[in-house]
């Protein structure tokens, strides 16, 4: 992560991680490496893409010291990529993981963290 060009610039900073055989471009805004320069551990961002009844897209952000899935951008922040699929199709259903290579593949093109308001904020494209 460029975070020293973000700070002194205000402009995001621009990683890649390599997620499987894709790259993602990881876009973190100043306030989200001012904030990440202040942790003591990592921060893992999951994306996640849940297919039920409608596909959903989440991003959250997850205080673990370490996980074996997670991908390393920097020292700072680690990225998880999960896909998931409801057992039912019905609000708060349980979730299996997806046993579908090809759903394994799933890698987002880009991630955007921002944190504003003592938050932590993401989103990701496909």
């Amino acid at each position: 992560m460029n975070w020293l060009f973000s700070l002194l610039t205000g402009r995001a900073s621009r990683s890649i991680a390599k997620v499987g055989e894709k790259e993602t471009e990881v876009f973190c805004s100043p306030r989200a490496d001012r904030a990440l320069a202040k942790r003591d551990q990592a921060l893992t961002v999951e994306v996640r893409l849940s297919f039920g009844c409608l596909v959903r897209k989440e991003v959250r952000f997850l205080e673990l010291s370490a996980s074996e899935n997670a991908i390393e951008v920097n020292k700072k922040l680690r990225l998880l990529v999960t896909t998931f699929m409801p057992s039912v199709c019905e609000i708060g259903a349980e979730e299996q993981n997806i046993a579908s290579p090809r759903l394994r593949e799933f890698a987002p093109k880009w991630v955007r963290i921002d944190y504003a308001k003592g938050k932590w904020i993401g989103d990701y494209g496909l």
